[in-house]
C-alpha cells in the first residue's frame, strides 16, 4: 500500500496522463502523438483518489466524461464492469 509519496506519484502520473490524452500529445516523446485507441481503466484510480480520497483530478475526470464514458474501446467486459463498479454514476431509477 503506498504512503503519502505513492499517492502524490500515482495521481500526478493520472492527471500526467490524462492531460497528454486529451491535447492528444505527450510532449517530450520522440513520438509525439498519442494512440487512438484508450480503455476505460481510469475509473478505478478517479475512484480510488478522487470519489474515496476527495482528491481533485481535473484531467482525470474530464478525460473520463468527455472521451472514456462515451466513446472508449469496449474491448473486453471487466472494463465496462469498471466504469459500472468505480465510475460513481449518479443513482437513478430504472423506468419499469
Amino acid at each position: 500500500m503506498p504512503g503519502a509519496s505513492g499517492l502524490r506519484r500515482y495521481t500526478a502520473a493520472l492527471e500526467l496522463l490524462a492531460s497528454q490524452r486529451l491535447s492528444g500529445t505527450v510532449g517530450t516523446c520522440t513520438r509525439t502523438t498519442a494512440t487512438a485507441t484508450i480503455f476505460n481503466t481510469w475509473e478505478v484510480g478517479n475512484n480510488h483518489y478522487h470519489n474515496r480520497k476527495g482528491l481533485d483530478l481535473l484531467y482525470t475526470q474530464k478525460l473520463i466524461e468527455e472521451k472514456i464514458r462515451n466513446g472508449s474501446v469496449r474491448a473486453a467486459w471487466n472494463l465496462v464492469y469498471e466504469t459500472l463498479t468505480h465510475a460513481d454514476l449518479p443513482n437513478k431509477p430504472i423506468p419499469d
